[in-house]
C-alpha cells in the first residue's frame, strides 16, 4: 500500500462518487459509452477486477483498480438499463 498512500489520502466516502464517476467518464471518452454486448461488459468487468487481484498477489493492492472496477460496474449498470428500456420500447 505504500505506493498509493497519496491516493487513500485524497479518498474518503465523501468523494469516491465524484471519482467513479470521473473514471466512468474518462472510460467513455476513451472506449465510447456503450458496450456491444452483456459479453463485452462482462469481459471489460473481469479485465478490471484481475488487474485488482494481480495487485494484490503483488502486495501492493491498489485501491485505484477499485475505483476503476467500480466505474465499468456503475457505467454497465447504465449500459444494461437503457438497453432494456429501449428493448421494452419496441413491443
Amino acid at each position: 500500500m505504500k505506493r498509493h498512500t497519496n491516493f487513500c489520502l485524497q479518498i474518503d466516502y465523501q468523494t469516491i462518487d465524484e471519482e467513479v464517476r470521473i473514471q466512468q467518464f474518462n472510460n467513455e471518452q476513451r472506449h465510447g459509452k456503450a458496450f456491444n454486448s452483456e459479453h463485452e461488459f462482462y469481459a471489460v468487468l473481469l479485465e478490471e477486477v484481475e488487474k485488482f487481484w494481480e495487485s494484490i498477489k503483488d502486495e501492493d493492492p491498489d485501491p485505484k483498480q477499485l475505483i476503476d472496477i467500480l466505474a465499468v460496474a456503475r457505467g454497465g449498470c447504465i449500459w444494461l438499463c437503457d438497453k432494456s428500456r429501449r428493448e421494452l420500447k419496441r413491443k
